[in-house]
């Protein structure tokens, strides 16, 4: 909400009403670093409201002894009933606790009254100490709808209550006991509707209950906190086991009214709390205003593991909280920039992100450090994503992986894009858990989204032509970068599988690779494809540079090209193989392009059905004992199929014989067509029992 909205055209009237009567004889005084609210209005005229806290209320005054023994809750409370009669009057006064240390023990303090913008101020952290005694059950110091309508007149045009405008709490220190049975004690709890609000210089120790909590109701419909500063709020083992060490809250379930808004938090430190950390909730509507404008800088969460700080329960909730999965309620535009979370317990997260919605929950950025490194990383998750949409998380340093996933991103059910996770290149270390349906949102800000050390896979932000969900789910550690494709099964779904780039390209078999082109299908094993159109490498290890409509047919090995086709992928184009054998016997061995001497349906360049194939073959014979070498050669041996391998027949020429080393001893190979498989059958039978290697080169022709 813009506060200066409510109040252009007009210039601002102040009406301060005395309340001199209201308060003891030389117990008020003016406060030295009152601030003043400046605004300006549509014509640019400057109004200042004048001392926004114009008096103090000093507790000595009323009886507190301040020596950490004495019970000083009955002068504390007198001094709030002061404060509140000069509210009354129109007057806003601060509770002014010198230095000391206050026992407060007693019955709970009275709440400052509704319209009362007062606060406490005290000379300074660990200066003024206010200890809360065992037998003391309820808030220290709590406010009720304290906020502009309670200063303005009903057309907001006029302030009619100075005393309305905000609350101040500053320069104190707030401490109790966590120990068992101690009952609830609350210290800094702001009811209803709140606008204003200043808080500063501010310890909270060891308090079994919330230790700042905005923005729920007492006897109002409506809670928010909106237009404040909260500076320099330390806050050490606090909270219990339903409510969070702080908390920002809005709640409006009938629709129609804010929520809680611009609100600036600067060093904010929240260490050891019982359950959740910093919890930002809004309790709204899907269509009611955002929770939102909530910037913060220099926050610490850090958790008690509990096998330190044993004078305090181990913490047992998320440490930093967006959003809530069972309220209805938006959020967007919340930062917290140089902020450090450490040490989520297990099953819970660092910091959570949620919502019911993609778009209920959007526009949020953290920037700093959450780690799992310390006295006792007990394995939580970093990051916790249920719900939301255009979130930023740029982490310092990762704080090494754990036995638990570090990166949790729901459904698309919840989820949207872009989501961001930018660790400066060490991202790929973590360990993800993110449901299929949502990898395409995950990304770490360059392009790239990384999904390591698990089953989803890496891939390319950006949505798929006609496929809301950019296609089916990834392999296991498989790279998908192509940023378009035309149908779900169009994605790097095999094991360790690539997609480098282009549009409609698959890879479904384990280990293969597309560089890009459009759709091509690399469906084999360890096959690769470079680019092109619409080639398809069904086989084991063989590859395409490029081309166009160029097929494998299935062999083991081949390198193809084709430059168009008659009708069908493969049908005219040319390729390149080896065929090999090794052995030590003096039978005829079988040469294959696996080397594995035993012909099946890939490994012999099988013809497809009404395919003719013509080789050109180049065969080195080595014995690996004596080093002899020769060498044979044939041109043009075509190779057609019929309907079926056993139509198969070969034609070869005569043989070439190259150039020898030594004394080989050895026959050119046999070449045959192979009716059983439907191939080029070459065999070669070693002149002796050395460790004899035969290799050929077969260039190709194919037509079909």
């Amino acid at each position: 909400m813009n506060f200066k909205a409510k109040f252009f055209g007009a210039l601002l009237s102040i009406v301060f009403a005395s309340s001199a009567s209201a308060i003891p004889a030389g117990q008020n005084a003016p406060l030295a670093d009152a601030s003043l609210l400046t605004v300006t209005a549509k014509n640019g005229v400057h109004t200042t409201f004048g001392n926004w806290v114009a008096q103090t209320v000093n507790v000595r005054l009323y009886g507190a002894a301040g020596d950490g023994v004495t019970d000083d809750t009955a002068a504390f409370a007198a001094a709030i009933a002061t404060v509140n009669s000069a509210a009354a009057s129109g007057v806003s006064n601060c509770l002014f606790v010198p230095p000391g240390v206050y026992y407060i023990n007693g019955a709970t303090l009275p709440q400052f009254t509704t319209s009362s913008g007062g606060g406490v101020c005290g000379a300074g952290s660990w200066k003024s100490q206010i200890k809360i005694g065992p037998n003391y059950n309820g808030n220290l110091f709590s406010w009720n709808d304290t906020w502009e309508g309670s200063a303005f007149n009903s057309v907001w045009t006029t302030v009619t209550t100075p005393s309305g405008l905000g609350a101040r709490v500053t320069g104190l220190t707030i401490f109790g006991s966590v120990a068992s049975g101690t009952p609830t004690q609350n210290a800094l709890v702001f009811y209803g509707r709140t606008d204003f609000l200043f808080v500063d210089d501010v310890d909270i120790e060891f308090i079994n209950g919330m230790a700042f909590n905005a923005g729920h109701v007492l006897n109002t419909m409506i809670g928010y906190l909106r237009e404040s500063r909260i500076n320099n709020l330390r806050i050490n083992s606090a909270g219990d086991a339903t409510h969070p060490a702080f908390e920002i809250y809005s709640y409006c379930p009938q629709g129609g009214c804010d929520a809680s808004n611009d609100i600036n938090i600067t060093n904010l430190d929240v260490l050891n709390p019982v359950s959740e950390g910093v919890s930002l909730r809004n309790n709204g509507t899907s269509s009611g205003n955002w929770m939102g404008r909530i910037h913060m800088v220099n926050v610490r969460v850090e958790s008690n593991p509990g096998n330190v700080n044993t004078s305090t329960p181990a913490t047992t909730g998320d440490l930093f909280i967006i959003g809530d999965s069972t309220l209805a309620g938006r959020h967007n535009d919340t930062e917290c920039v140089n902020c450090f979370i450490s040490n989520p317990i297990t099953g819970k997260a660092g910091l959570k992100i949620s919502g019911q919605g993609a778009l209920l929950t959007a526009g949020i950025l953290f920037s700093g450090t959450i780690t799992e490194v310390g006295v006792d990383p007990l394995g939580g998750a970093m990051v916790d994503i249920e719900g939301g949409s255009d979130i930023q998380i740029k982490l310092k340093s990762s704080g090494g992986p754990t036995t638990n996933s570090q990166i949790i991103v729901a459904s698309s059910t919840t989820v949207g894009g872009p989501i961001t996770i930018d660790a400066n290149g060490y991202e790929g270390g973590f360990i993800y858990s993110i449901d299929s349906t949502s990898q395409q949102y995950v990304t770490n800000g360059r392009g790239v989204s990384y999904s390591a050390q698990n089953t989803i896979g890496y891939i390319a932000p950006i949505f798929a032509n006609n496929n809301a969900t950019t296609g089916n789910a990834r392999g296991s550690k498989a790279v998908d970068w192509q940023p378009c494709r035309g149908n779900g099964t169009q994605v790097a779904s095999g094991a360790n599988s690539t997609i480098a780039g282009g549009c409609s390209n698959t890879a479904s078999g384990p280990y293969s690779f597309v560089g890009g082109g459009y759709g091509n299908t690399a469906s084999g094993t360890r096959v690769t494809i470079a680019g092109g159109y619409t080639n398809s490498a069904t086989g084991q290890y063989s590859a395409a540079v490029g081309g166009l409509y160029g097929a494998d047919y299935g062999n083991y090995g081949l390198n193809f090209y084709a430059s168009g086709d008659f009708s069908i992928a493969g049908d005219a184009e040319i390729a390149w193989g080896v065929l090999r054998a090794s052995t030590s016997s003096t039978s005829a061995t079988r040469l294959t392009s696996d080397g594995s001497g035993t012909a099946n349906a890939m490994n012999v360049f099988n013809l497809a059905n009404n395919m003719a194939r013509l080789f050109d073959l180049t065969c080195l014979y080595r014995d690996t004992v004596t080093s002899a070498a020769a060498t044979w050669s044939w041109q043009n041996v075509l190779v057609t199929r019929g309907v079926n391998a056993s139509t198969t027949t070969a034609s070869a020429p005569s043989v070439v014989a190259g150039p020898t080393i030594g004394s080989p001893g050895a026959s050119a190979p046999t070449i045959a067509a192979d009716t059983s498989q439907g191939g080029l059958s070459v065999t070669f039978t070693a002149p002796n029992t050395d460790a004899s290697r035969i290799v050929c080169r077969a260039s190709q022709v194919i037509a079909q």
